[in-house]
């Protein structure tokens, strides 16, 4: 209940659900399920990262390039734009390379 609490002060009042996110997320990741884990990564970012400011998820994103490159994700590009929201905690430059990278794909 504590963590639940501290998810309310950073979000300002709204419980983040990146919790819950975050275990689902490494356990797809740990058991190489590209598919859940990259669908995790691009909508908890979306949603949390967007809505209550939170950007954890968005590093996740960052976390699956690698691997969704080399198998040619579907998600791929998905990926890029979710990455690429780190501009909003001022990594400007990694935000133009995932952003470049994103159109080429």
């Amino acid at each position: 209940m504590g963590q639940l609490r501290d998810n309310e002060r950073r979000t300002g009042g709204s419980p983040s659900s990146w919790p819950i996110c975050a275990t689902a997320f490494r356990w797809a990741a740990d058991h190489d399920d590209l598919d859940t884990a990259a669908a995790i990564a691009v909508y908890a970012t979306f949603l949390l990262g967007y809505r209550v400011q939170e950007y954890e998820a968005s590093t996740r994103a960052e976390d699956l390039l690698e691997p969704a490159m080399a198998n040619g994700h579907r998600r791929l590009a998905q990926l890029y734009t979710m990455a690429a929201v780190c501009y909003m905690t001022g990594r400007i430059q990694d935000f133009l390379n995932y952003a470049d990278a994103g159109q080429s794909h």
